[in-house]
């Protein structure tokens, strides 16, 4: 296989470029900036939905700080005077169900618990971890009015959350402090259910898109992850955000569902989109890349076998027509006194004239093919009778190039709707290739059978040369094609007669067939036969 040339090469490099190279960057710079509003539309979902959250957590902890806020009123109120009326106080607040514990601080640290308080309770982290807090809180209670306290944190386990205020005598004495232990059970399916049931609170400072309206589910969970509650129905849908409370049960987080997510589906499609219509451009492009490579290859390497074409044949040209000018100028000048050599020297010059015309013709034939011009005069003739007058007049060629012929054909007659002098012409185009591609090979003999097969004629040489690569049995019919066995460059040769054998067989409504030996290769010429000569 020849090697591309430099400026072949040099073309390549430029076609690609100019044409796949921008495709690549203007694919990739598309990409990016479709990763870009991907990133945008995952950044304002994630902005919005914690936007969502922080409105809700808001809401869950004024309605929680509101609730508790009213008590330590109404307690501060009415502050106890006794003992009585502090176990009493407490009764009242342990009948609320929000709470689990509560009991009462005295300012020396001693503790008051309603009645019938398990030892375990009394002694339980919320309990203990809550003294230091509130005993800190009653001594500052010198400076001031001491508003709601909040305490959290972790017992056997599980999370508590503490709520404490204190009190005064209406004398401005400090009397002590009211902690109360929440009832996380009791806010987990009874208290926050009911305030995110309604979702995130409706109002004008929430985003009310068309696609975004009715669509956001609220999920509370806990420290670890798990779901405590979630409002809304689809349960697949992705969080977009989760944020903790802030002021009360630090350790819940909120996360917020965007279910039923048109802008979602909606940047999905137009990834979709964009990745079809790059995909689709970049494919066009590399497609059309790779044609207009393969046409001007192929355009340059015509260019290349026409300028090849033009060198051959001109070089074949010059050896009939010195050939005829050393004959006819030795004739011309009288050196040749004999009648029998005179004679041979006209005959010589007779069959170089042949040759020289059979070559020129070839050139004609295939420009009018090229140019659609190329006509045929059909008309009946009797093939084998053609065959052999081509035979006889070609004996002398075969003769002087050393070849044996040997010869198999039927006596006919094959009647057939013809043009002789197109045929004849492919059959010496075989002929003459069967000895420019056997000259070097050990056993100089070709074959010629013509055969009746039914209502079809089949004409075959067969000759002892180099062969046909596999693979170039098709393309040595293309024009100008020449094989690429290096030993195919050492005959002479223009490229153009397999090409006019094809068109001259299958303008006559037949077809070549082509096989190729170990020594050698065998071109059939398959034609109808007229239906009287069937």
């Amino acid at each position: 296989m020849r090697s591309p040339s430099p400026s072949r090469r040099a073309l390549t490099f430029l076609v690609i470029g100019a044409l796949v190279v921008p495709a690549i960057l203007l694919s990739i710079l598309a990409l990016g900036l479709l990763r870009e509003l991907e990133s945008l539309g995952r950044r304002s979902l994630g902005e919005y939905g914690a936007y969502l959250a922080e409105l809700s957590i808001s809401h869950a902890e004024e309605e929680l700080w509101d609730d508790e806020q009213r008590l330590m009123v109404a307690t501060r109120a009415d502050p106890p005077r006794d003992l009585n009326e502090i176990t009493t106080l407490l009764s009242g607040l342990a009948a609320d169900p929000f709470y689990r514990l509560v009991f009462w601080v005295n300012p020396d640290r001693s503790l008051v618990f309603p009645s019938a308080v398990p030892w375990e309770d009394r002694t339980s982290a919320a309990v203990l971890r809550v003294l230091d807090p509130v005993s800190e809180s009653l001594a500052a209670e010198g400076l001031g009015p001491a508003p709601l306290h909040h305490q959290d944190g972790e017992d056997r386990g599980r999370p508590f959350q503490v709520t404490f205020f204190t009190l005064r005598s209406w004398e401005d004495e400090v009397l002590g402090a009211v902690v109360l232990v929440w009832n996380l059970d009791h806010l987990d399916r009874q208290v926050l259910p009911r305030l995110f049931a309604g979702g995130p609170p409706q109002g004008k400072t929430v985003f009310r898109a068309g696609y975004l309206r009715n669509s956001t589910g609220l999920c509370l969970l806990d420290r670890e992850g798990k779901v405590i509650y979630e409002s809304g129905p689809e349960r697949s849908a992705p969080f977009i955000a989760s944020l903790p409370f802030r002021r009360v049960l630090r350790f819940y987080r909120l996360a917020v569902r965007l279910e039923d997510n048109e802008f979602r589906h909606w940047i999905r499609r137009v990834r979709t989109t964009h990745l079809a219509l790059i995909s689709g451009m970049l494919l066009i492009v590399l497609l059309g890349t790779l044609f207009l490579l393969r046409w001007i290859n192929r355009e340059i390497e015509l260019a290349e076998l026409k300028s090849h074409l033009v060198s051959s044949v001109s070089h074949e040209l010059k050896t009939p027509i010195a050939l005829i000018r050393l004959y006819a100028e030795t004739l011309e000048m009288g050196r040749v006194p004999e009648p029998e050599r005179r004679q041979e020297f006209l005959e010589i010059i007779s069959r170089e004239t042949q040759r020289l015309t059979h070559l020129i013709n070839n050139v004609l034939d295939v420009s009018q093919i090229d140019a659609g011009r190329k006509t045929y005069r059909f008309a009946p003739n009797d093939l084998s009778l053609i065959v052999r007058q081509t035979l006889e007049a070609y004996n002398y060629q075969l003769d002087r190039a050393g070849f044996r012929l040997e010869r198999a054909i039927d006596p006919g007659p094959l009647i057939a709707h013809l043009d002789p002098e197109a045929i004849t012409q492919a059959f010496i185009n075989l002929l003459d290739n069967a000895i420019k591609y056997s000259d070097g090979a050990p056993h100089k003999e070709i074959q010629v059978s013509l055969t009746r097969q039914g209502h079809r004629a089949l004409l075959s040489v067969r000759d002892h040369g180099i062969g046909i690569p596999p693979g170039e049995e098709r393309r040595i019919f293309d024009l100008f094609y020449r094989g690429r066995d290096p030993r195919v460059a050492g005959v002479k040769g223009s490229g153009l007669g397999l090409t006019l054998v094809s068109h001259i067989v299958v303008a006559h409504g037949g077809r070549v067939q082509v096989k190729s030996h170990g020594d050698g290769a065998t071109f059939t010429l398959d034609l109808p036969l007229a239906p009287a000569s069937g």
